[in-house]
């Protein structure tokens, strides 16, 4: 695995118009298990461990080296104040971390942590995303990957004195077995660390990320389990029961969705926001209100007969609707009758989803986070096993539904509108 310059996060970004995507094949997997088989599991090897890299370093140095502005690996790490040692100990997390779920095997990184607890935690993340990968119906694996590291703040730390917030951004590119070169990205996840460490010789106390499982994970300590991953696992078994053949939507509309306009839309507006639109991001997110800009990109008219819990429109941070911007008035909002305006079919077949409909997903219910579908993909025989997604907030393109750790998922299939 090689950590590639920023320049192939500009590449991938030109690279990611694509079609509808066909695949020979996923993991090895039983189409059926045997009835006293409580979950679905798949065995995650964890018996490698990560070393430390360019001990060179830190050994004997008792001042520590900041970054040079003529070499940061990290952005912004020079003009922080970061310390050589500090940067290698966070990109060793990062490869320690994309190693780990690339290959699909967890590899220990208590090298990096001061403390156990947060070894055993992330540990546990990394195996239920490996374990949520093996059981896709496509390949997971990586055949490479690269990241882009920017630190946003380095701050003494409050709680124990020596120690040091840093807070960065990362944006990356991976580029997935089954996905045939396809270039799946995420940007700007915010990474939290505290360091702990003496001259140039770094450990790390905590990590906190608002990448997707680490924020919705139920981690238990006495158990080092999450409590979410019995029904993670279930939701999958589920999807794999369900119909793959020929299945149609009856619902009509007297105007067709723009699905080549919505699809337009939203490879535009991954990693950035529409300036004509308050970006949610700090108020419970902007996935919903990604999701109604996809739409209405797509010829959906906004609906203004309704008030605030029923309509459905975006004027300005004052004049706007639930619907507009949460994931359950949303849904609400498409599953009501109506003569005029959105004609949608909530929770429709899961495997009848095209460019532009939308996936709603989440933990308890499929509706903690929005997302549209980008591009279908397909088995040999034509018909869809998963979807290329695009999405705010978590902002993903070309990213695998089946990927993610949210695995209780829900279509709701957008037909059209009537005047």
């Amino acid at each position: 695995m090689k950590r590639f310059v920023l320049l192939i996060l500009l590449l991938a970004m030109a690279l990611s118009v694509t079609g509808c995507l066909t695949v020979t094949g996923g993991n090895d997997q039983p189409d059926e298990l045997p009835p006293e088989e409580q979950h679905l599991t798949a065995d995650v090897d964890e018996t490698e461990v990560w070393h430390r890299r360019h001990d060179d370093v830190w050994s004997g140095q008792d001042e520590p080296e900041l970054v040079s502005r003529d070499f940061e690996r990290i952005s912004g790490a020079a003009a922080n104040g970061m310390t050589v040692g500090q940067e290698l100990l966070l990109l060793d997390f990062m490869d320690c971390y994309y190693q780990s779920i690339g290959q699909l095997r967890v590899i220990d990184p208590a090298d990096l942590f001061a403390e156990p607890k947060q070894v055993a935690y992330h540990k546990t993340i990394w195996h239920d995303l490996c374990v949520i990968r093996k059981l896709s119906p496509i390949d997971l694996t990586m055949t490479s990957y690269s990241y882009a590291l920017r630190c946003e703040s380095i701050t003494p730390s409050e709680e124990t004195e020596g120690d040091v917030d840093m807070v960065l951004r990362e944006s990356n590119v991976t580029y997935f077995t089954g996905l045939n070169g396809i270039p799946s990205e995420q940007f700007g996840i915010k990474h939290t660390f505290t360091l702990r460490g003496v001259g140039d010789r770094w450990l790390i106390v905590r990590h906190w990320s608002d990448d997707n499982a680490y924020y919705s994970a139920d981690y238990d300590e006495e158990t080092q389990q999450d409590r979410n991953f019995p029904a993670i696992t279930d939701y999958i078994q589920a999807r794999r029961e369900l119909p793959r053949d020929e299945q149609t939507v009856s619902a009509t509309a007297a105007h067709p969705y723009d699905r080549t306009a919505a699809r337009q839309y939203m490879l535009s507006y991954v990693g950035k926001r529409n300036g004509d639109f308050k970006a949610y991001d700090d108020y419970g997110g902007n996935c919903m209100n990604f999701g109604s800009q996809v739409l209405l990109s797509g010829g959906i008219p906004m609906d203004t007969s309704g008030g605030y819990e029923t309509g459905w429109y975006w004027y300005s941070a004052s004049q706007t609707t639930l619907p507009w911007v949460n994931v359950g008035w949303f849904l609400e909002y498409a599953a009501a009758e109506r003569e005029h305006g959105l004609v949608a079919v909530v929770n429709a077949p899961y495997f009848t989803g095209e460019t532009g409909d939308i996936i709603t997903m989440g933990v308890e219910e499929p509706a903690n986070h929005t997302t549209v579908i980008l591009d279908t993909i397909k088995d040999e025989n034509g018909a869809v096993v998963d979807y290329l997604l695009c999405s705010n907030t978590a902002d993903l393109r070309n990213f695998p539904a089946s990927a993610y750790y949210y695995t209780n998922r829900q279509l709701t299939k957008i037909i059209g509108w009537n005047d």
